[in-house]
């Protein structure tokens, strides 16, 4: 059984989604939670496929996208 799926919902469906992004952002960027938490809109350039993030000490921090996280 997969670990992210609950039978009753959507593998599609907005909290799947979302569930699966998180982690590919854990993942491949190696932000921290309190970074995922404070990642605003305007922070994510696709075309670049760049996020910023805040860290600690709020020390700004650009990070490369993937293309599975920005698929």
């Amino acid at each position: 059984m997969d670990f992210f799926v609950d039978d009753d919902l959507d593998r599609n469906s907005f909290k799947e989604v979302r569930n699966r992004l998180v982690v590919e952002f854990f993942y491949t960027t190696g932000m921290r939670r309190a970074e995922l938490i404070g990642i605003k809109t305007i922070d994510v350039d696709i075309n670049n496929q760049l996020i910023k993030v805040l860290g600690k000490r709020n020390k700004e921090r650009i990070l490369p996208l993937i293309k599975p996280v920005l698929e």
